[in-house]
């Protein structure tokens, strides 16, 4: 009891007790088991995951290769009505490239290459992206 207030004390708190010390010796560290079993759990989640990244990949590939397609069309629809000419995209399926060319000479109807733009590059597909036609130009 508490001379001035007449209250009941709490118990004291013992701090003494120590904390476990670390082992020594051949208790310490990790077995050869277990360092192996996290090794394994580890290559488990790796050889799941490699697949879903390459198919990410490609799908990203194939989507990159459609949408510079579909600019190079946009581009040449856009100069086709400004400029009142003819724009052709061209694929060569063997060698997996497209470029764009445009009507030089409308009575006979041969196209030319762009120079100067940078849609008069000549394209190649990514090796695991292909397009399929009739005929090579």
């Amino acid at each position: 009891m508490n001379k001035k207030t007449g209250l009941a004390q709490p118990p004291a708190l013992s701090y003494a007790k120590e904390m476990p010390r670390c082992k020594k010796g051949l208790e310490a560290g990790f077995t050869l088991i277990e360092l192996a079993l996290v090794a394994v759990v580890i290559l488990v989640i790796i050889s799941m995951s490699v697949p879903l990244f390459r198919k990410t990949f490609l799908r990203l590939e194939l989507n990159n290769t459609a949408l510079n397609i579909a600019k190079i069309i946009r581009f040449a629809e856009g100069r086709a009505i400004t400029e009142g000419n003819t724009f052709k995209i061209n694929f060569n399926f063997s060698k997996k490239a497209y470029w764009l060319t445009q009507n030089s000479d409308i009575a006979t109807g041969t196209f030319k290459n762009l120079t100067n733009d940078r849609f008069g590059a000549i394209f190649t597909l990514p090796k695991n992206v292909e397009i399929k036609g009739e005929k090579d130009e």
